[in-house]
């Protein structure tokens, strides 16, 4: 009975080794309350900063703001121009193809009335998307998902925020967005992509360690498993 329940555990013990390895995915976490988190981002233009917030628990988040020089709001047409004030992140990824990036934000002036946000982003110095940050919760924490296109080796998101106002047109505005942290989840490179020379760190999830893991384990369980039965027939 002992090897029989010795030999179930180790099948169980394969299955959730197999299962962790399936659900493992290649996601980079950025926390700006964090100092690694913070070293990612750097701030271009003015305003934004570094530092707690109203609703924001005590927590370090990156507050954007976007105003022209003068100090009314930033557009496309005036001097400064609607992306000139936001913070750009780095990261890198082992293979191109589509990222999804998970933005935790928090906007405390909805709180008091404050609507029609606006998210605008831009991948590697392409076209600025526009995001309608429709689901602002008052002023606490929420997730909002995109979708980017990265390339393999380092790249670059820049956020920059900005309202519709009153339903008339497009800028930035001295309501602040906050963005707390970021989950990016890149693509996997595929296992005959040959290694960058130039790259030295080992990918965090790498597929073929995963299998080589697996298909040792599942070695192990079949042998014990042989073996406790072969003990039970003498």
């Amino acid at each position: 009975m002992k090897k029989i329940i010795a030999t179930v555990l180790v099948v169980v013990m394969t299955l959730a080794l197999c299962s962790v390895a399936v659900n493992a995915e290649n996601t980079l976490v950025i926390d700006f309350n964090t100092e690694e988190g913070q070293a990612a981002g750097t701030f271009f233009g003015s305003g934004c900063k570094y530092e707690e917030d109203a609703g924001t628990e005590g927590k370090v988040i990156a507050k954007l703001e976007n105003h022209a020089p003068d100090g009314s709001d930033a557009t496309a047409e005036g001097e400064g121009g609607l992306f000139g004030n936001g913070i750009a992140v780095k990261f890198n990824s082992d293979a191109d193809g589509e990222a999804t990036v998970v933005a935790t934000l928090i906007c405390p002036d909805h709180i008091n009335g404050a609507a029609d946000y606006r998210l605008y982003h831009s991948t590697n110095d392409g076209e600025y998307v526009k995001e309608e940050l429709n689901t602002v919760q008052d002023h606490v924490f929420f997730d909002y998902t995109i979708k980017v296109n990265v390339k393999k080796g380092e790249n670059t998101i820049k956020f920059v925020q900005g309202v519709n106002p009153w339903g008339n047109g497009e800028c930035g505005n001295g309501w602040r967005v906050d963005i707390a942290k970021l989950s990016i989840t890149l693509p996997e490179a595929s296992a005959d992509t040959p290694a960058d020379p130039g790259t030295t760190d080992e990918p965090a999830n790498p597929a073929t360690a995963d299998a080589s893991v697996i298909a040792i384990a599942a070695v192990a369980c079949v042998a014990l498993a042989g073996l406790a039965a072969a003990k039970k027939v003498k």
